[in-house]
């Protein structure tokens, strides 16, 4: 009988293109800033204080998704292959003093939170999975032609790894998308997964 492990098995004939390109170990955390403070002690800083006191009015351009939307998820696999993986409903609404945004199916399969950090002024996203799989994704940019991407530094999923990207288009005044890429060890992307959704 063979012994379960904690790690994703692997087939000897396979090849596993993750396993070279993609580091399975954490990045090497970046050095804290000499002299910085801590928590506690940011939170004496007026000028943290004054930014924490106001509301941040960039969230207003995700008021349009608060709601209840049905969903229809789609997963591709390899050679262009695609499998239905069926209807769910997703609900979006704002949370922590209105500090962020939280989205989430039906199924329990699938949570977001999105907010922007006025302090690093970029928008952030972290997005659960039961797998467990999840991960921290970023934008710079924001909203440009009606869609925003969020960049991963990396994310785990099924115990590998993986560059990511989440790009959510608006598609039209009641319907959005939301799509999912993993970065190829050539740079290029690969299409992983597409929620397709309309306001109820």
């Amino acid at each position: 009988m063979r012994e379960a492990t904690e790690t994703p098995s692997d087939n000897s004939d396979a090849t596993d293109i993750t396993s070279t390109a993609i580091p399975t170990q954490p990045p090497t955390p970046r050095p804290l800033a000499p002299l910085q403070p801590s928590i506690p002690d940011s939170l004496d800083d007026q000028n943290v204080e004054g930014i924490l006191a106001r509301p941040i009015a960039q969230l207003s351009q995700f008021a349009w998704m608060n709601g209840t939307w049905s969903a229809h998820t789609f997963e591709y696999h390899g050679q262009g292959a695609q499998r239905d993986l069926g209807k769910n409903t997703y609900v979006f609404a704002t949370t922590m003093k209105n500090r962020w945004i939280f989205g989430g199916d039906g199924k329990g399969t699938d949570y977001f939170y999105i907010t922007y950090d006025p302090f690093a002024r970029q928008w952030s996203l972290v997005r659960i999975n039961p797998n467990p799989a999840y991960g921290i994704w970023l934008s710079k940019t924001g909203w440009r032609m009606n869609r925003i991407t969020f960049d991963s530094t990396y994310s785990w999923v099924n115990g590998r790894q993986y560059r990511r990207r989440v790009t959510i288009i608006r598609t039209g005044a009641k319907s959005f998308s939301i799509y999912d890429e993993e970065e190829l060890p050539s740079g290029g992307w690969l299409a992983d997964q597409t929620v397709e959704l309309n306001k109820q």
